[in-house]
């Protein structure tokens, strides 16, 4: 199989006959190297393949949930939360932000919010995704499950790399895919320890409206 990747510097990088971890090795290191993100395409794929592997309704879920924050500016966090079967895990002011480069995940960042009211203290870790979210300490919610950090005045929702010291946020617990957890092999990639931080994942929060599994898979 040949893969192909443009980078957003204009690198072009094409590889033949290598194994999926070894192209995710190159990939990877090209585009850190090279403005962060790229374009790719690989070989086709059959439609067993597709439809065994697929995540059938993500992109009717992400609407979903763009449609439902832009209509959510100005409203109950909680309520906002709720409609899209999860949870606010925390919220406060960014205190700390410890960022280091990592070989895998380009980026690892490690942010530590406190909510001035309760004293409480939210600890986020992540790369170029949130991956995990102790509240006190106490181990909350980990990937697969979906962590929206979102500004808690205008509920926009913000990246890793845009997280800065000072910004009032609050972050959401949103249920993924149960296709992530129906197998232990994608479960172990999707997982913390995936991204070289040690912890067991942790049990979803709920069941995420609009996510149908593939055919053949459990629900």
């Amino acid at each position: 199989m040949t893969a192909v990747a443009v980078t957003s510097s204009g690198l072009t990088v094409v590889v033949s006959n290598a194994t999926p971890s070894d192209l995710e090795t190159v990939w990877r290191d090209a585009i850190a190297h090279s403005g962060g993100w790229g374009a790719f395409a690989i070989g086709p794929l059959s439609t067993t393949q597709v439809k065994k592997n697929s995540i059938h309704g993500s992109i009717s879920r992400a609407v979903t949930v763009g449609r439902t924050l832009s209509a959510a500016a100005g409203s109950d966090v909680g309520a906002l939360a709720t409609s899209l079967g999860g949870t606010v895990l925390g919220r406060g002011r960014v205190i700390d932000i410890e960022r280091y480069e990592d070989r895998v995940n380009f980026v690892a960042n490690s942010v530590v919010a406190l909510d001035v009211g309760t004293g409480a203290v939210t600890r986020l870790e992540a790369s170029s995704e949130y991956v995990l979210v102790l509240v006190d300490g106490e181990p909350k919610v980990s990937a697969p499950t979906v962590i929206a950090v979102l500004d808690s005045r205008t509920l926009e929702p913000i990246a890793t790399v845009d997280l800065r010291i000072g910004a009032n946020i609050v972050v959401l617990g949103l249920p993924g895919a149960n296709w992530w957890r129906a197998d232990p092999d994608r479960l172990r990639r999707t997982g913390p320890r995936a991204y070289g931080i040690d912890s067991d994942v942790l049990p979803e929060i709920g069941a995420a409206p609009g996510l149908r599994e593939p055919p053949g898979m459990d629900s």
